[in-house]
């Protein structure tokens, strides 16, 4: 009866996935409910006992807690192979969350300070002249919208809210190669349809309105 996903959480992993190279683990992310000791058991190759199809993605698990316990807060984590099986012994012997067979190993940041962390990246980018992400930013991944009912020719795609959601539309972030031809999310605030899109699809760059667009132009020199 909760939700389960957020929009915010598809644009941060997209924005992750353009920095690391990484692509997204699924079309809608996984979101399995867990407690944090169980990220390195679960975020893991399918053959190995996880749910993972490949390696090299980005994903987002719902944290299962007691009221008493932490939360992870926005934060964020990497599973890792382990190769030095004594080394991983010694860090599972002090609690970190590691498997039982000492193959995976999760590494977390539990929390993310959003007003604070924020003006720490415009000091960077100011006074050092250096990106707190990554250097070579590339496109690796879009964040698609997705109709969850049918859109008519003529409607305009209102976003607004706290998360910056579209009503009756969903993120969905894809890697590039299944991306062609398809709107980015936020590239539908405000745009009038030109085409009807169907309950279940994608939503194209050519069912939107973009002739007076500063934002498309600019995606375009960017992206393409």
């Amino acid at each position: 009866m909760l939700p389960q996903s957020a929009t915010p959480d598809y644009c941060e992993m997209n924005v992750v996935a353009n920095s690391l190279g990484f692509v997204p683990a699924t079309p809608t992310l996984n979101y399995p409910l867990c407690h944090i000791h169980e990220l390195a058991d679960i975020f893991i190759p399918r053959e190995d006992g996880g749910i993972l199809t490949q390696t090299g993605v980005v994903d987002v698990f719902n944290c299962l807690r007691r009221h008493d316990e932490a939360s992870f807060g926005g934060g964020v984590f990497i599973v890792v192979r382990c190769d030095d099986e004594e080394t991983w012994k010694m860090l599972a012997e002090k609690g970190h969350v590691v498997i039982r067979n000492r193959r995976y190993a999760a590494l977390y940041l539990p929390y993310h300070i959003m007003g604070l962390e924020s003006p720490i990246s415009l000091f960077s980018a100011v006074l050092h002249h250096r990106p707190s992400g990554a250097h070579d930013q590339q496109v690796h991944a879009v964040m698609a919208g997705y109709a969850e009912r049918p859109l008519a020719k003529g409607e305009t795609l209102t976003m607004g809210g706290h998360h910056h959601t579209i009503d009756h539309v969903s993120a969905r972030p894809l890697a590039k190669s299944d991306a062609q031809g398809v709107a980015p999310f936020y590239l539908l605030a405000k745009k009038t349809l030109t085409q009807d899109v169907p309950a279940g699809e994608l939503i194209p760059l050519s069912a939107l309105a973009l002739e007076d667009s500063l934002l498309y132009t600019a995606w375009r020199e960017t992206a393409l």
